[in-house]
């Protein structure tokens, strides 16, 4: 799980560019959609 590995690098002392910020957020948004799951919604099946 990439929420779990994520959270365990932050407890590391890993520090996130926060130039980075949007683009993660928007990762995260997407990967929590349907989007990805190949649903066929934009014919990509």
């Amino acid at each position: 799980d990439w929420a779990a590995v994520y959270a365990a690098a932050l407890a590391d002392g890993f520090e996130l560019d926060p130039e980075l910020q949007p683009a993660v957020d928007a990762y995260v948004e997407w990967a929590n959609s349907d989007d990805w799951k190949g649903e066929g919604k934009d014919g990509d099946e």
